[in-house]
């Protein structure tokens, strides 16, 4: 019969990223706390729900997924807004896919693109429209470099 042996037990390591992971709010400033936007999908109920922030430390915008109604997972990581549209300048006058936000998006939720496609489209933001040629495709919105200039304002 084999002795028993008693496995030391680690105690846990805190981190800075620890603790943005218990409180992913810490070091932002909310400009809107529960921003609402609509489905890409005719037939998807509900809306998705964003935030949209200042990042404390270098004074840069954010925004992120906070929730939806009717079902879905996603990510709710925070995206840069200046990365946003650093990745939409080079589409103007083209129409293009929600899959394009997948380089700015850490997370690996399927909905993640089209729920942030949405939150682009809405009043609050208004960078992108939906595209004449289809339900789910976007185009830049008409007004997009005044629309740039007035978000990035928000950050101070």
């Amino acid at each position: 019969m084999k002795p028993k042996t008693t496995k030391a037990v680690k105690e846990p390591v805190v981190t800075e990223q620890a603790t943005e992971t218990t409180n992913p709010d810490a070091g932002y400033t909310f400009l809107i706390d529960k921003g609402v936007a609509s489905k890409l999908s005719p037939k998807s109920a509900g809306a998705v729900f964003f935030q949209l922030a200042v990042k404390d430390e270098d004074n840069s915008l954010y925004l992120r997924i906070s929730g939806n109604e009717g079902g879905g997972l996603h990510s709710k990581e925070w995206v840069s807004v200046t990365a946003i549209i650093d990745l939409l300048k080079p589409l103007k006058e083209q129409s293009f896919k929600s899959n394009v936000f997948k380089k700015v998006m850490v997370g690996k939720s399927s909905n993640n693109v089209s729920f942030l496609s949405g939150i682009l489209r809405s009043a609050d933001i208004g960078l992108i429209q939906p595209s004449p040629e289809g339900t789910f495709l976007h185009q830049l919105a008409a007004d997009f470099d005044l629309k740039c200039k007035t978000l990035l304002a928000l950050a101070g």
